[in-house]
């Protein structure tokens, strides 16, 4: 095998503060708990009480199902896009039938 070139290294970026009052008002550095608060706050502010909960994801229970686990000619429509891509990321298999999935796709 031929030796490893030098200086092959990626040099790191350096680190900046980010203030607190613009990382909430942008999004930027909140931490998975504040971000789903976020989520909570934004949700309850943008959809009215009359909202089904069977069209609620079934993972977070804050979004729409609108994530699809797509293996072969079937589409399982079980939670949101969000959650969907975590969870093939997580395991690749379908919530609801333990199939492999072949790929996430967003219901509209």
């Amino acid at each position: 095998m031929p030796p490893r070139p030098k200086g092959g290294r990626k040099k790191r970026l350096p680190y900046n503060n980010i203030d607190s009052k613009n990382s909430i008002d942008s999004g930027i550095g909140l931490s998975s708990s504040q971000s789903l608060q976020k989520d909570i706050e934004e949700y309850i502010t943008n959809k009215s009480n009359d909202i089904n909960t069977s069209d609620l994801c079934n993972i977070c229970m804050i979004r729409p199902k609108d994530g699809g686990y797509s293996h072969g000619h079937i589409v399982h429509n079980y939670s949101c896009y969000k959650c969907s891509v975590k969870i093939y990321n997580q395991n690749g298999r379908c919530p609801v039938c333990n199939t492999k999935v072949k790929q996430i796709c967003k219901i509209i």
